[in-house]
């Protein structure tokens, strides 16, 4: 019996393993995707603008405090799935933050 329940936990232990590897695999890729958004969306909208003026300027749109404003600002974070009591509590802060 002792044999079946720690193959059992190997095999959780490795599925979580693999969850968690493809989930930072997926946060990469969106991060990515956001950031040449971003900059396609600039150099455009900019096309007198320098990339030494560009590229803080990107940063500053794909950080994380600026994108929960906007979401909140517009409703966004009602669709945010997640099991992290933490990130309800900074939602909740950023909401706060929002309105004043």
């Amino acid at each position: 019996m002792s044999l079946r329940i720690s193959t059992y936990w190997k095999w959780l232990s490795h599925i979580g393993l693999t969850v968690l590897k493809m989930t930072c695999r997926l946060e990469y890729v969106g991060d990515a995707g956001l950031n040449l958004l971003i900059a396609k969306e600039q150099f455009f909208s900019y096309p007198n603008l320098k990339p030494g003026i560009l590229t803080p300027l990107r940063s500053k749109n794909v950080d994380s405090k600026n994108l929960a404003h906007v979401a909140i600002k517009h409703g966004l974070d009602r669709y945010l799935r997640h099991k992290k009591p933490k990130l309800g509590e900074q939602i909740s802060y950023f909401q706060h933050d929002a309105i004043e």
